[in-house]
């Protein structure tokens, strides 16, 4: 089907005119949400026998409930945990009267999928139900699904004050997806696991506000995917959209917030991004930890479990950046696409980055205006700009944007190698109003003020994700000068609960102190009035003033403010769990050797320093609640060696070693009363492996091979290296990254003829089985294992499983005749390439 005459349209005007036919469709369902026809009650503890009428006579089960439920109904759901799908299945709400879900109090009726089934799905993905028009689902909770975990494949509905956690992390599946049109998802959460938290796919005329995201993993064993290829908010192949006054925060894969036009996709008949707009957006630590640190992303991975095109490693670290435009495909489209009033910050790549492959033209008409784009790429994740580049300027240019009114920090020119820090310094990001519908609500047109903080959902993501959203986030804008509604520093609050750390605890979160909590507040502002809540509400020139420690002996939410001539701060909050009759539990520590993310790795001599990453939390506080401590420390080495950590009181770290030989070291974690630890495990071979013997029974890694060089250790005809594994630039043998495996390396691009040699001892004389991981390409490869000159193997056929890209190993396994009990030279050689 052809695209509409309006996505052509280059118009501003043509625009505008689709976004009012959005604003009233959205006008008109809000508000008839209270012209109920009847309400029933469910209950995870209720009777399908009863009336559903009363709470008491409560249902228990949502395919009850679609038997009576009809256009204008209302369905409220009890506080409890549903272990069952929220899936219509009978019939829609109509035009003016939705069909209404709703929890009794605002997030605590929990969909639970028990990574069995998806806890929340409106329709069927490509138009299959007729049962997916006309929902408004609004105050639940869904979480740990087995695909997706809020879906809405329909048209015309609500999904409001709903937060969504945890979709499965190996398929391509996301935290809230959006397929159809009309569609608004408002004031809602999205985290944990998943390959994007909020995304919309091939819809148009959708409308994401006021929603926060925070991606924290995804693996991708079976999509097939180079990295993590995830986002917290996408617009991919979709068009006449609206994302407004929404937050990434924090530990996401690749862009932040993106929008995407990509050909090579499932939907790619409409290849199509024009027409949207991202408002007063917020992307703040991509792909930054907690404690500052970057995440990390392994180099090689174990095998995906149902994909047969892996392309090659490549390094993500390029991908993690604010904002993103991305365009795939020459006849993919990402056109008059505006992000106006956006804030990029402390990101771990680019602020704003783009993709854009050379024979592509169709990226015309975008626009960033009123953008803050400033202290990104921590970590050199700019492909080409280093470290601290906020912007590459040919990413403007091959996306023909247009940028005005804009503060850039470092912008980076590739062409003359050159950084500027002067070439935008506009007025940068106005964050202190709301936009509704695409306008933006400063009263500048007689419409009302809305202003832009507290957040809405400020309390329910303290308590679930425990991340203080408006105290945390206004503090930044201030620092930079971003217009935020207040210049008043917001007041300092000690002990402050930490927020998690990525992996460890996805999803909800839960700390707990032990005992009762003497909480202090202070003002950065000398003479400033702090008054404070403890009831969660917002605090006023009313609420009590702060002159002495607050001492909490059960749960308290604690809000406060800074008040100073006739000015007023934003809310500093924090939510102490307080049970005296809780046990101390142990922090939960995982300890990892980069660059591989796993717990054991390989080096060869004089390579002889390895990173540490180390994750720990803790969530129960003892008395007194104190700094969780890590050390790290060798528990084993060999004799005589020195393990030198370059900070052994940092989880991420690093250690230089002294001597070749096994290492183990370990992360320790305490909370002052309990320690928590976790190992790894380093092996350092000698110097181009000299001297080494290899013992059978045993497991002999193929790039081990002896040294001597070449007739000696090997014979290489054709040299293809990529890493420097052995150190050793004389030895040309092709070793690679194991792309698709837990850890190390592989012997790749072999020729016939070509060789390499293992001295080996035989402990006991016997038959053995011979197993090779191997991995073959487009045609079939031969090889053959030879003792001491001789053949005792016969061809061993490697199985063609790929394109010569992929590398997706597999065993293969032969019985080979008696070995003779002592040393031996054994010889991996080539009779055939795999190509």
């Amino acid at each position: 089907m052809a695209p509409q005459k309006f996505a052509e349209m280059s118009d501003i005007r043509g625009v505008s005119v689709i976004k009012n036919l959005i604003t009233c469709m959205f006008l008109i369902l809000s508000a008839v949400i209270t012209g109920h026809a009847a309400t029933y009650y469910l209950s995870p503890s209720g009777n399908d026998g009863a009336s559903g009428r009363t709470e008491v006579d409560a249902w228990a089960t949502f395919d009850r409930a679609w038997q009576d439920l009809y256009p204008g109904d209302r369905l409220m759901l009890l506080d409890g945990v549903y272990h069952q799908s929220l899936k219509p299945n009978k019939r829609n709400g109509e035009s003016g009267k939705p069909i209404t879900i709703m929890a009794k109090n605002d997030g605590k009726a929990i969909l639970e999928g028990d990574y069995r089934r998806i806890p929340l799905q409106i329709g069927l993905y490509l138009g299959s139900s007729p049962v997916g028009q006309f929902f408004v689902i609004d105050g639940l909770v869904a979480r740990n699904s087995s695909e997706g975990t809020c879906v809405i494949h329909g048209d015309n509905n609500i999904l409001r004050r709903t937060s969504c956690y945890n979709a499965d992390k190996d398929k391509n599946v996301h935290v809230i997806t959006i397929t159809g049109k009309y569609n608004l998802v408002e004031d809602c959460v999205a985290s944990g696991t998943g390959r994007k938290m909020i995304f919309t796919w091939g819809g148009t005329q959708n409308i994401i506000r006021r929603c926060f995201a925070k991606w924290q993993r995804f693996d991708a064993r079976q999509h097939c995917s180079e990295w993590p290829w995830g986002e917290n908010l996408e617009f991919y192949n979709s068009s006449d959209s609206i994302m407004e006054n929404v937050i990434s925060f924090g530990s996401g894969a690749n862009a932040g917030i993106g929008i995407l036009g990509n050909i090579n996709s499932d939907n790619g008949n409409t290849p199509f991004s024009d027409n949207n707009k991202i408002l007063a957006a917020i992307s703040i630590r991509n792909g930054v930890l907690p404690d500052g640190s970057t995440k990390e992303w392994g180099i090689t991975r174990p095998q995906p479990t149902e994909c047969y095109l892996l392309s090659a490693y490549k390094d993500w670290n390029g991908w993690r950046s604010g904002f993103g435009l991305k365009l795939w495909g020459s006849t993919a489209r990402v056109t008059n696409n505006e992000y106006i009033d956006i804030f990029s910050w402390g990101n771990a790549g680019l602020g704003f980055a783009s993709s854009k492959n050379t024979s592509e033209s169709n990226s015309t008409g975008n626009w960033i205006d009123h953008a803050t784009i400033v202290k990104n790429g921590l970590d050199g994740g700019s492909t080409s700009g280093g470290v601290n580049t906020d912007v590459i300027l040919e990413d403007l240019a091959n996306t023909q944007m247009r940028v005005t009114n804009s503060k850039i920090g470092d912008v980076y020119r590739s062409a003359t190698n050159q950084h500027y820090t002067d070439l935008y310094a506009g007025e940068g990001a106005r964050l202190d109003y709301q936009y509704i519908d695409g306008i933006r609500m400063d009263g500048s047109d007689g419409r009302p003020k809305m202003s832009y903080w507290p957040w809405p959902m400020q309390n329910r993501i303290l308590e679930e994700l425990g991340i203080d959203v408006t105290g945390e986030i206004t503090e930044i804008l201030r620092s930079e000068g971003v217009p935020a509604g207040t210049i008043i520093p917001a007041p300092t609050i000690s002990p402050l609960p930490p927020s998690p750390a990525a992996d460890l605890n996805l999803g909800m979160v839960q700390t707990w102190y032990l005992q009762p909590v003497l909480v202090t507040l202070s003002s950065p502002k000398p003479g400033a009035v702090i008054r404070y809540t403890t009831d969660g509400t917002e605090p006023t020139s009313l609420s009590p003033i702060y002159t002495d420690p607050l001492l909490f002996a059960g749960s308290t939410l604690l809000r406060s403010k800074a008040f100073y001539d006739g000015q007023q701060s934003h809310a500093r909050s924090a939510l102490y769990r307080i049970d005296t009759r809780k046990t101390n539990e142990r922090p939960i520590v995982r300890a990892d050797l980069l660059p591989f993310v796993s717990k054991y790795a390989e080096i060869v001599f004089p390579n002889n320093r390895v990173d540490l990453y180390g994750l720990a939390e803790d969530y129960t506080f003892p008395n007194p609640p104190g700094t969780l401590k890590t050390e790290w420390s060798a528990v084993t080495a060999p004799a005589g060696a020195v393990a030198q950590f370059n900070n052994p009181g940092a989880a991420r770290s690093s250690v230089t070693v002294s001597h070749a030989g096994t290492y183990v070291f370990r992360l320790s974690a305490s909370d002052g009363q309990l320690t928590a630890s976790d190992d790894v495990t380093l092996v350092v071979w000698p110097e181009n492996l000299k001297g080494v013997t290899h013992t059978i029974p045993g497991k002999i890694e193929a790039e081990n091979y002896k040294a001597g060089g070449e007739g000696i250790g090997y014979h290489n005809t054709f040299g293809y290296a990529d890493v420097s594994y052995r150190n050793n630039p004389a030895s040309p043998v092709d070793v690679r990254t194991a792309w698709n495996d837990f850890h190390g390396y592989a012997l790749t691009h072999l020729v016939p003829g070509e060789w390499t040699a293992y001295d080996v001892s035989v402990l006991n004389a016997g038959e053995y089985i011979l197993k090779l991981r191997v991995a073959g390409a487009a045609e079939s490869g031969v090889v053959h294992i030879e003792i001491d000159g001789r053949d005792i193997s016969g061809p061993l056929v490697i199985p063609a499983n790929g394109t010569g890209t992929e590398r997706l190993y597999q065993t293969i396994s032969i019985r080979i005749p008696l070995l003779a009990q002592g040393s031996h030279e054994m010889r991996l050689v080539v009779d055939r390439a795999s190509v």
